[in-house]
């Protein structure tokens, strides 16, 4: 992006005037707001809340003041709404669609006050649904919280970053019960770690196995950040990724700033430097922030990585609390392409010489549609600062909004690839992301000069990949639904488990259509797999197909497989990942069941005596893939309701890290 700003100076007796590269816009869009007088400020999102396409904006506030919402009218103006009734200190409002009814609806933390729930019943029509959802009010002192489907069941999961100096209380987990409901699971996980101060946290696959991992980011020193990496949905912390740094940290924010595919974290601290965490492509971390140039050397609060020119790499903007420190400015720091940041805006303290204040919570998103972001900022006591991007040298781009069928209806946790010529620009979708804020829930991509797109992959978190090529419709807004390109195979079953001194490997597909053959892919970590063995296909078929490969001779404990599926013109797509674990002489079975074949009212289910205590998730799926029944088991046996069709079924029991399928037959 270098070159790419050009201010003009043209001094005068008594003034200077400056081409600005950004508009402070808010006073004109009649948006006079400030989140007041609060703790540690507060933040903004720029969701679509009405699903028309037009990022929306919502601000947060102080005590004794109410959350503001404005509907962008798509014209370049915005509407005030009153949608909800709040005049605690609220902290982030968090818009998602957690029951999967296709509309947004809106999960907002409050300091020392009860966090909230708001359906949206249709038409922004918000009903409080705290006390049904959660079963109880809670009391702590809340920043942020972040959406994610940890468990990959297709419904949108919460953890609530709690700030707690003492006491017995700890950050939140919560399982989306599919129902309407959430159980709280913090008891017995990583969460149950005693208090904690807890600003914010981050969900991202920090190594490409479809799997949410999870980051902490702690305040002060003798609270560590924490890395926590999921493995078939169980949470083991990573004190060797070099992520687990001790610093003021307050803000996490995932990104691939190097574009080599791999997401990156960046956490902003005091005046001791804030930190940019390089993934080396394996999940594990390194402090780059001095050599690239990103420390800033500021108390910093929300940072964000964002592409302002559209030139294919993605600068970075700072917030920071000046505390009467008149040069202090919110950094922009603008990629130089080279693996450096320069602060091109230094000369004016930032965006039009005015960007200074006690400024906590950013984001981003694109107020009139013409493919530029622009910047939402939160003030404390000041009023909020609205950035309209006015940049003329500008690359073109595409936004993507994503919309998941078998996985959460938001798309939560999918991870995006463009190529563009030799560039290859990775997007992912989060929950929220950064301090108290929520950036557009499309994901942008500049591309410079070219007009089209020679590929674009979507890996969404059940597990299937989409895949468009060359696409030359661009400037634009393309909805993607998850699906629409997968490949001609239905995969029912895949299991591994131990055979003696090798490992045996079956799966059964339901359909096959141009179908070539199964790469059998290994792992002893879980995130660098190697080819083993190849299986060939029947090709084409609409019935049940049976398939198994054997490891032989395996003496590690812990093994990972995983298949790549290939069509006949090199397409190809991976199933989910399973593990076995020979500790003890191997693994247990997880369940048993009743009578099979049985009866369309008997499909019953029994968690073996000696399996682990908690909620697992069972699903049953018909031939074509397709789940017919769920529910959730925790001790003892469930049955599940009657009126199934006769046929061949999958049932598929997961959790506490496991995952067992059996065939059912119903007559």
């Amino acid at each position: 992006m270098k070159n790419s700003l050009l201010f003009i100076l043209l001094t005068f007796p008594g003034f200077v005037l400056v081409a600005q590269t950004f508009t402070e816009v808010a006073g004109s869009l009649g948006i006079n707001t400030t989140y007041g007088d609060g703790n540690h400020g507060g933040g903004f999102s720029f969701a679509d809340f009405n699903g028309d396409g037009n990022d929306d904006l919502t601000f947060t506030s102080a005590n004794g003041l109410p959350v503001y919402f404005y509907r962008n009218n798509g014209n370049g103006t915005f509407t005030s709404l009153n949608l909800i009734n709040n005049t605690q200190e609220s902290k982030e409002a968090i818009w998602a669609d957690y029951d999967n009814d296709g509309d947004q609806d809106l999960f907002l933390t409050v300091h020392n006050g009860a966090n909230r729930l708001y359906r949206n019943d249709g038409g922004l029509n918000m009903t409080d649904v705290t006390m049904s959802a959660f079963g109880y009010l809670d009391n702590l002192q809340t920043f942020g919280a972040v959406w994610g489907d940890y468990d990959r069941d297709g419904w949108l999961d919460l953890y609530v970053c709690e700030y707690i100096v003492s006491g017995t209380e700890s950050n939140k987990l919560f399982r989306n019960n599919g129902n309407g409901t959430f159980s709280d699971i913090s008891a017995g996980t990583f969460c149950n770690n005693g208090p904690q101060l807890t600003f914010d946290a981050c969900f991202f696959d920090r190594d490409f196995d479809t799997w949410q991992d999870l980051y902490v980011v702690n305040d002060k020193f003798n609270y560590s950040n924490a890395l926590y990496a999921n493995q078939l949905g169980t949470f083991s912390h990573l004190p060797g990724s070099g992520a687990n740094i001790s610093i003021e940290a307050m803000n996490a924010g995932g990104a691939d700033f190097d574009n080599d595919g791999d997401l990156d974290l960046y956490v902003s601290n005091t005046q001791s430097g804030n930190q940019l965490l390089q993934n080396n492509g394996l999940g594990d971390f390194t402090d780059v922030a001095g050599t690239t140039g990103t420390g800033v050397y500021q108390i910093t609060w929300g940072s964000t990585f964002f592409d302002y020119d559209n030139d294919l790499d993605l600068d970075l903007y700072v917030s920071s609390l000046n505390n009467n420190v008149v040069t202090w400015a919110n950094a922009f720091l603008v990629n130089e392409g080279d693996g450096t940041f320069s602060n091109n805006l230094a000369a004016t303290n930032g965006l039009g010489g005015i960007d200074i204040g006690q400024s906590y919570g950013n984001a981003m998103g694109d107020l009139n549609n013409d493919g530029k972001l622009d910047i939402a900022v939160s003030q404390e006591t000041d009023n909020n600062f609205i950035w309209r991007n006015d940049e003329t040298s500008v690359g073109n781009y595409l936004r993507i909004r994503l919309t998941g069928t078998t996985s959460n209806r938001d798309g939560i946790g999918a991870r995006v690839v463009a190529q563009v010529g030799n560039h290859t620009l990775t997007r992912f979708r989060h929950g929220s992301q950064g301090y108290l804020s929520q950036h557009s829930q499309s994901l942008h991509f500049g591309l410079g000069s070219n007009t089209q797109i020679d590929n674009i992959q979507v890996f969404w978190p059940s597990g299937i990949v989409d895949s468009y090529d060359n696409i030359t419709s661009i400037n634009q807004l393309m909805g993607l639904t998850e699906g629409e390109t997968v490949l001609p195979l239905v995969l029912t079953d895949f299991q591994a488990k131990p055979d003696g001194l090798h490992n045996q490997l079956e799966w059964v597909t339901s359909l096959e259509s141009n179908t070539s053959h199964f790469e059998v892919e290994r792992s002893f970590d879980g995130s660098e797999f190697h080819r083993i063995g190849r299986v060939l296909a029947g090709g084409d078929s609409q019935n049940e197909l049976s398939y198994n490969f054997l490891d032989r001779n395996i003496d590690k404990q812990d093994i990972y497989y995983r298949l790549q599926m290939v069509d006949q013109d090199d397409s190809f797509t991976y199933s989910e990942v399973r593990l076995i674990n020979r500790t003890n002489g191997g693994t247990k079975k997880l369940f048993s069941l009743g009578a099979n074949p049985t009866s369309p009212d008997a499909v019953k289910v029994y968690l073996a005596t000696d399996a682990p205590n908690g909620n697992y998730v069972l699903s049953l799926y018909d031939a074509a893939g397709r789940i017919v029944r769920s529910g959730r088991l925790t001790t003892g046996d469930y049955t599940f309701a009657g009126g199934l069709a006769a046929g061949r079924y999958t049932l598929v029991v997961s959790g506490n890290g496991r995952r067992e399928s059996r065939r059912v037959i119903v007559y």
